[in-house]
């Protein structure tokens, strides 16, 4: 797939016929992942026992684009609460940052494979730029995804392994095929993924939203 020289989404079909592009000023199909991600995030506070309901109103006030940074906010309540009060959230923060930082890898990657799948270059975003970033757009669509990682990284959390050992990363590699209810039955989240970027290219090319994400029950 050749490279964009500006600033689009190129979506290309994969029955041979001709390619479609779809410029950013196109209405975005991705207004709705950062209230998804929060949904996700509530979801999963509620199966740990945690304070769910500061979130749930939260995600019903992210505007697209999150003008008031409603996202922060309740990232601010998550973290707290899915590990302890001192956590912070951080690349190079403490245990279990880098356990974070690895399972997100593992789902970045899918993500971008599926993109590309779709006829979609991983490097033009919607909401990310950046130019040393050959990873915007799998960032965009691996938002709402996150708190699939942050269930298995809590698991391993409360079980005593907070470091990034070899078992830890066999059981952060499974975070891909465990099973999700969706809209269409039972599915791994490898191949909610692939639905997720599918639908994305279909937006674009149609230039409604379309897109398909996780819903709070399928991830939690």
């Amino acid at each position: 797939m050749a490279l964009a020289d500006r600033r689009e989404l190129r979506a290309e079909p994969t029955d041979g016929g001709p390619s479609h592009n779809a410029g950013q000023s196109a209405t975005c199909p991705l207004g709705a992942d950062r209230a998804a991600k929060v949904d996700a995030q509530a979801s999963l506070l509620r199966e740990v026992g945690g304070p769910a309901d500061p979130l749930a109103s939260l995600a019903a006030r992210v505007l697209p684009g999150d003008r008031h940074n409603v996202e922060a906010q309740a990232a601010r309540h998550y973290w707290k609460h899915i590990f302890d009060s001192a956590f912070r959230r951080s690349v190079g923060g403490r245990a279990p940052n880098g356990l974070l930082n690895y399972g997100y890898a593992v789902l970045r990657a899918s993500v971008a494979r599926q993109l590309c799948g779709a006829g979609l270059h991983p490097s033009i975003g919607l909401h990310h730029h950046n130019r040393f970033n050959a990873f915007c757009l799998a960032d965009d669509l691996m938002e709402p995804f996150r708190p699939a990682v942050d269930r298995v990284v809590q698991r391993l959390w409360r079980n005593g392994q907070d470091e990034v050992t070899a078992d830890a990363k066999a059981e952060l590699a499974t975070v891909l095929v465990e099973a999700q209810r969706t809209d269409r039955g039972i599915a791994p989240l490898s191949r909610c993924v692939e639905w997720a970027a599918r639908s994305l290219a279909q937006s674009l090319l149609a230039g409604e939203d379309r897109l398909r994400l996780p819903t709070p029950a399928a991830l939690g």
